[in-house]
Parts: C-alpha cells; structure tokens; sequence
C-alpha cells in the first residue's frame, strides 16, 4: 500500500503506538509540532478551501490501530471497517511532511459480510446488503471539528446500518452542513483528519501473506469455492488461512465457503495473476 491519506481519530491514538504498522516519515514531526502547539494550521472555516466526500475501506486491524474500531476485532477475514467523511479541509505541509487538516462529519460502518450477494461497493450498497441480510453492519456518527447545542442534538446515535438509519444518517449530515457549520452560535476548531502515511508489513508476514493471496487467487480462477481453497493447502497457519478469506472478500466480494467464483471473478483473478502459479 503506497503513501496516502490515512483517516485517523487522533484523540484516540498515539502517535509513537503507530510506528509499528505505518511508516510516519512523512507526517509523525508535523503531527507532532501541531499536537505541541509549535505551530498552528488554519483555524477558520473559509481558510478550508477544499471540500470532499471520500470513503476509506480499512481492515479491522488498521482501523484499531488509528482508532477507527468500536468493539471487538474478532471475525476478520469477513469484515471491514468503512469510513465516509465529508470534510472542509485543507492538505498542510511542511517540507516532506503532511496532514489533512479541517473539520468532517464522519460515518463508520462497521460490516460483516454474512451471504456470497454482499455488496460492499459504497456505503449505498453496503446500506441495501444489510437490508436483505447479506450483510450486517453498525453505524456511527462524528463530527469532528465543529460544536453547538444544536449540532449535539442532530447527531444521531449508533445503531445498526439499515435503510432508515442511513436515511437519517444523512439528514443529519446534510442539516449540519447546510444550517449549523456556518451559525452564528457553532464552534470551530479544526482538527487532524488523515494523516500522511505507508502500512508496513513485517518480512514473514508480508511473504506469508503473498503466498495465501497467490494461493487463492490461482484457486479463484480455476473456479474453485472458499472452502476447497482453505482445505487444499496443507501447510496453512491461521494467518494464512485468513489471507485466503481475505482474497475471496477482495476479489470476489465472498466469503461463502461453498459458493463458486463467477466468470467475472475469475477472470479478475487471472488478470491479478498474470504468470504467477501457486500450488502446494
């Protein structure tokens, strides 16, 4: 995974605990000197000049890690942490080192896919999957950077993900920003969004998990299901046997252990592998 914006909730983390998993060359000194007030980005609404919608799609290990999880990290290879800001922000630098810095009301949907007809392809669809059981997922509301009486009683509170609650979801998104983030009474106070950074992977981990995404995606697209891919290689560990589930989650958005990849699946797959072959 190349540099890139990294959604964080700072309260949560330390910086120095991320160092482990991500490398901070290029944010962890501005972070710093912003957090120890030795310098101090824009502070008002107008100076945000840029506005965004993006959604972030983070493995449970890396949302705890940046402090993204509410609840347990169980049951992994099947699930994925979403979040969604809309933000006014700006991306401050200093020399080498960035930060995304601004005010965001933020989403995060927690999901579990539970049925091979899941579709995680956005927030909509995630909201529908839910809604037949393909899927369930919790839901979240933040806002980071803005404070009002009325802004606290417009947030919603978490709940599952379903198509009322992400209908009210977004009434409360769009009212903030269209009647209160500008109000005479609103506080601002902008705060890190994202910041700039790599994920590590250790040497064995990194060829551990080279080795199960070869494995499954030869066996996606020989058309083979989860289940025979997760019993067809003797010499799995568990780390390797939650790569193989994470493949089939990526690749064909499926973690079914009986149903088979459909043509589009495998053909995908083939295009991943290009020449590459893994066989026990």
């Amino acid at each position: 995974m190349p540099f890139q914006f990294l959604p964080v909730n700072i309260d949560r983390v330390s910086i120095a605990s991320l160092d482990d998993v991500l490398d901070l060359s290029r944010t962890a000194g501005l972070v710093e000197r912003i957090r120890t007030g030795a310098i101090t980005p824009p502070q008002g609404l107008n100076d945000l000049n840029r506005e965004d919608s993006n959604v972030s799609e983070l493995t449970v290990d890396l949302a705890a890690e940046l402090g993204l999880l509410y609840g347990s990290t169980g049951s992994k290879a099947n699930r994925r942490i979403f979040v969604q800001d809309y933000s006014k922000y700006v991306d401050f630098e200093e020399e080498q080192q960035k930060v995304r810095w601004g005010v965001a009301l933020r989403f995060i949907i927690d999901v579990t896919v539970t049925d091979s007809k899941a579709n995680l392809s956005g927030i909509p669809a995630i909201t529908a999957s839910a809604e037949f059981r393909f899927a369930s997922a919790s839901a979240r509301f933040q806002v980071i950077g803005l404070s009002s009486a009325d802004i606290s009683k417009t947030v919603p509170v978490p709940t599952s993900l379903n198509v009322e609650a992400h209908g009210e979801y977004n009434a409360a998104l769009n009212r903030i920003k269209n009647e209160y983030m500008y109000a005479q009474g609103t506080v601002v106070r902008p705060s890190i969004l994202a910041i700039f950074a790599e994920v590590k992977k250790r040497d064995e981990q990194e060829y551990e998990i080279a080795l199960a995404t070869g494995w499954a995606l030869n066996r996606i697209a020989e058309g083979q299901t989860l289940q025979r891919a997760l019993e067809g290689y003797d010499k799995a560990t568990p780390g390797f046997r939650e790569a193989i589930r994470a493949t089939y989650l990526d690749v064909a958005r499926n973690t079914d252990v009986n149903a088979r990849p459909t043509d589009e699946d495998r053909a995908r797959a083939r295009r991943l592998l290009g020449d590459i072959r893994v066989s026990d």
